[in-house]
């Protein structure tokens, strides 16, 4: 193989990094840039429409801008207080669920190397205590 194509092959490789790095870093920026241009063309037909009815342009796209802005802004203050109350429900109900995953025969295959193994709560949190004794390995969680 010649050294000019050695070299050529190279260069290209080396174009072809810096281009995956530069897309790389430029991936969040170039991700608002499609959406603004999705949203643009989105918008172009009711803002033909607004300006055949008499509204000058630039108005049209506020009017539209403003209205997608309220639909968000009531979206959000639709669906956050039913998240909440749902997190609310989900952490009154976790110590039931605990119970009852450790109270079913083969405790925790995912919580324990053995079914022997029983979590209790302690003053500060939740230990594994084993039916064996504390010196038995079967009480090792998988996680430590």
């Amino acid at each position: 193989m010649p050294p000019r194509t050695v070299w050529s092959v190279g260069a290209q490789v080396v174009l072809l990094v810096l281009l995956g790095t530069a897309l790389q870093r430029l991936g969040p920026v170039l991700t608002l840039l499609a959406v603004a241009l999705l949203l643009g063309l989105a918008a172009e037909p009711v803002v033909r429409r607004l300006q055949s009815w008499g509204l000058r342009r630039g108005l049209g796209v506020a009017l539209i801008a403003l209205t997608l802005l309220g639909i968000t802004g009531l979206l959000i203050l639709t669906l956050v207080p039913l998240l909440v109350e749902q997190l609310q429900n989900l952490v009154h109900a976790a110590p039931g669920f605990l119970t009852e995953l450790t109270q079913r025969p083969g405790c925790g295959s995912w919580m324990s190397t053995s079914a022997c193994c029983r979590i209790r709560r302690t003053r500060s949190a939740w230990s594994p205590v084993c039916s064996r004794g504390r010196s038995s390995p079967c009480c090792r969680p998988r996680w430590s």
